[in-house]
């Protein structure tokens, strides 16, 4: 007769098993704390109606109190997708193990092999299922066999629970790991399942996943600059930044703060060339086709011509030739408030251009006789009346900040032009912020 020995030395039965789960438990730690970091724009194939099919191998735990050693397992799972997040599996798993046993007729405990076989069916409920690392919970039932004469526990049926994941690697195959908690209803036994493995999608998928080609984040499908260079940091169109507006994006940019309107070369820099001849830089030139050999002022422009106002544009191109002593104006001769800059659709005036504001500020208070109307102007993109409010509404954020700084309400009015009167085409970036601007006129 034979009779089964519970080992009470956890240490003398599982250290094996130990060592297994140790390093199981870290493999999964570390490819689900990649897939964390990972950007989360690859999707898994977890459609509705798909078929998946998981080769699995990992270890089998038995608990303490029962006379078998743990060691490896292999499983093949074949699940069927209900919706997104819900999904129906059938698994099963084999595997060969050691137990221990002793004669009567012996003082000493011995061993011998038996092979283990497990059939369960599981829910799987996807938490995330649109991401690249999809996590799950189970819960399930099923039947096991211990196949050896010995042995006298040789089958139960349990249930389990537990959870796992899905790591995408490719549009059919992911990367999979389960980890349950196994109850045998016969013995109370408590058991643990660990497996890592694959799972491929049979046949063609419904749908195919939003492509990213060039792996920026943005889908193909919304991406305007769909081969940008891995890495480049874009914006929510897909294209890369271009912080100084030249044309040159950021990650090619060698001269990153480039002013605005300034013609640059490929990479970004300033184009530094004197066509005319006259010792004015292209870029600062306001009067780019003088003759050669003719005198000019710091702008290029012949003093010949005249600037009446003194601001620098002669007045043959001079369309607000009263401009006050100092004030900052734009290529046309006009009044402006320099480098101001709104964010898209708002009206805020940052801090950075308060110094500019505060310029304005002084010219006013050294022409106490002299009123001003602040004009919004706005680009073309957009509907007319939007954009009419929308100078409007920075047009008064100007006035007010002038009015806080001590100038009289009585002296300034403000009105919205929207993009009524541009002075550069809108068919470029570059006239377009041209013609985004805030202007004062003087008003007598």
């Amino acid at each position: 007769m034979r009779i089964t020995i519970k080992l009470s030395d956890p240490l003398a039965v599982n250290k094996k098993g130990k060592i297994m789960t140790n390093v199981l438990f870290n493999i999964m730690k570390v490819i689900a704390i990649i897939g964390i970091l990972m950007p989360q724009f690859a999707m898994s194939e977890i459609k509705a109606g798909s078929i998946h099919i998981s080769p699995m191998a990992g270890g089998y735990f038995f608990e303490g109190n029962q006379p078998i050693e743990s060691d490896a397992i292999i499983g093949l799972g074949l699940a069927y997708n209900l919706s997104e997040k819900l999904s129906l599996e059938m698994m099963g798993k084999a595997g060969e193990f050691d137990y221990f046993y002793c004669e009567t007729c012996f003082s000493e405990a011995c061993n011998d092999s038996l092979n283990g076989y497990w059939a369960q069916m599981d829910a799987r409920y996807h938490l995330w299922p649109k991401n690249r690392l999809v996590p799950y919970l189970a819960l399930g039932a099923g039947y096991m066999w211990l196949n050896d004469d010995q042995y006298i526990d040789n089958e139960s049926p349990f249930a389990n629970y537990g959870a796992g994941f899905f790591y995408d690697w490719t549009q059919k195959i992911d990367f999979r790991g389960d980890l349950r908690h196994v109850i045998s209803f016969d013995k109370k036994h408590d058991n643990l399942s660990a497996m890592l493995g694959f799972t491929m999608a049979l046949g063609a998928p419904s749908k195919k996943s939003p492509k990213d080609s060039d792996r920026d984040g943005v889908f193909d499908h919304r991406d305007r600059c769909p081969n940008t260079p891995f890495g480049v940091h874009v914006n929510k169109d897909g294209c890369p930044f271009d912080r100084d507006r030249d044309g040159v994006p950021d990650y090619k940019d060698k001269c990153p703060k480039t002013p605005l309107g300034t013609r640059v070369d490929q990479s970004g820099c300033a184009i530094v060339t004197d066509h005319d001849g006259d010792g004015v830089k292209d870029y600062r030139d306001k009067c780019p086709n003088t003759p050669k050999g003719t005198t000019v002022d710091k702008n290029g422009c012949p003093p010949a011509i005249g600037d009446a106002d003194g601001d620098g544009v002669p007045d043959n191109a001079d369309r607000c030739q009263e401009t006050p002593l100092g004030a900052d104006v734009n290529i046309m001769g006009c009044w402006v408030i320099k480098d101001l800059h709104f964010e898209t659709n708002l009206s805020i005036i940052q801090e950075k251009y308060y110094r500019s504001l505060n310029k304005v500020v002084t010219i006013l208070k050294n022409n106490p006789l002299l009123n001003a109307e602040i004009q919004g102007h706005t680009d073309n993109r957009g509907s007319h009346n939007y954009n009419q409010k929308l100078s409007e509404r920075r047009a008064k954020a100007v006035t007010s900040y002038l009015i806080k700084r001590g100038i009289s309400p009585s002296r300034i009015s403000y009105v919205g032009y929207g993009y009524d009167l541009p002075i550069s085409t809108n068919r470029t970036e570059e006239g377009r912020a041209l013609n985004r601007r805030v202007q004062i006129k003087p008003m007598k």
